[in-house]
């Protein structure tokens, strides 16, 4: 079996995604796993310390919100060449509002498996249409 490829996007303050992301190191022990976290540049060196030991590849993402054509732009033929077994996306609201383009980014990228994580520590897989059902039916 190959090397594990797990995708982090920090999509929320660092006060929620620091414990999830040492949670996640836990939870994924195997020296093997190769770690690639989406970040801004301004937590970029905190984020560096907290990884180390790790196999870790930061991509930093410059603009001030996710969008979906910002993340394909940066990121699009970068993640598409890749094969990224897992990607776990912190929300910072309940219903995942304003997370669509991250959402829809991910699938388009051809992820393999996509977990949202919400502030009261849940975890959900969830696929484009699922996330868009979920939020509306709410």
């Amino acid at each position: 079996m190959g090397k594990k490829t797990v995708l982090f996007l920090r999509s929320s303050p660092a006060y929620h995604c620091w414990p999830l992301f040492k949670q996640l190191r836990l939870s994924h022990p195997d020296p093997d796993t190769r770690w690639i976290c989406v970040l801004q540049p301004s937590v970029e060196q905190e984020f560096r310390e907290m990884s180390q030991g790790m196999e870790t590849e930061i991509w930093t993402y410059t603009e001030r919100i996710f969008t979906y054509a910002g993340l394909k732009k940066i990121f699009g033929d970068k993640l598409r060449s890749r094969k990224i077994d897992v990607a776990y996306v912190p929300l910072n609201h309940p219903q995942g509002k304003g997370y669509f383009p991250i959402i829809r980014f991910l699938t388009w990228s051809g992820v393999d498996d996509v977990v949202v994580h919400t502030q009261d520590d849940h975890f959900e897989q969830i696929t484009w249409t699922r996330f868009i059902l979920h939020r509306f039916l709410d």
